[in-house]
């Protein structure tokens, strides 16, 4: 499968506010038009909290802001195009990842 075309994700600002980062994986499904057709997380997340930033925000506020970088990386990862394939081409799978990076 080609590269996708992705377009930039936006990380969400609670994320940015508590120093939350890491990677979003999601596995998207593209049909013979190079449409996503299906999202859906790969793998649970790796993130972790940028010290400098907030060490230790509470377990709520760290959980909404882990489940607005899913949300994000999902929105954009349905947004990616990639060429159209010929007529033979059954619908393909891959792993996008999203890195949600402070710096």
């Amino acid at each position: 499968m080609a590269s996708p075309a992705c377009p930039a994700v936006r990380y969400p600002a609670t994320a940015r506010g508590i120093g939350l980062q890491g990677l979003v994986r999601v596995q998207i499904t593209v049909n013979p038009q190079g449409e996503v057709t299906q999202a859906q997380l790969a793998k649970p997340p790796q993130l972790g909290i940028q010290s400098e930033h907030n060490p230790d925000p509470p377990a709520a506020r760290r959980r909404i802001a882990a489940l607005e970088l899913e949300r994000a990386a999902l929105a954009t990862a349905r947004r990616c195009t990639l060429p159209p394939v010929g007529p033979h081409f059954t619908p393909a799978t891959a792993v996008l990842p999203f890195n949600f990076d402070l710096e």
